[in-house]
């Protein structure tokens, strides 16, 4: 088993695993702005009954654009898929509400007729 010591190293490597590591921790730290938004929308359409009940495939579609950018390690495609996924709720948003209020023109219009 190799055991690596930072006293071990020379100045120079000790400083340039310090600096790696202080890269890779900041990365983690800070998640990328469009993949929080995007997740953000989906949770917020996903708890929408209604956007549940009439645009399911759209919502379906939007959770898998989600779910690629949040395994992509890309940060071009990370934000690609991200703001594919925040316009497929918005898809879903439009089209639920479409359906909702056609769905309600039709009860409207059925009501005056049998008045």
């Amino acid at each position: 088993m190799l055991t690596l010591h930072v006293h071990d190293l020379t100045p120079w490597a000790s400083r340039a695993l310090i600096f790696s590591m202080a890269l890779m921790s900041a990365a983690c730290a800070t998640e990328n702005a469009a993949l929080q938004r995007a997740q953000l929308a989906y949770e917020q359409a996903r708890q929408d009954p209604e956007i549940r009940r009439e645009a399911p495939l759209a919502l379906h579609e939007a959770e898998q654009a989600l779910r690629q950018a949040e395994q992509a390690s890309d940060e071009e495609e990370v934000n690609h898929l991200a703001y594919l996924a925040e316009r497929g709720v918005e898809i879903a948003r439009a089209e639920a509400g479409r359906k909702t209020a056609e769905a309600r023109a039709e009860g409207s219009s059925r009501s005056a007729i049998t008045s």
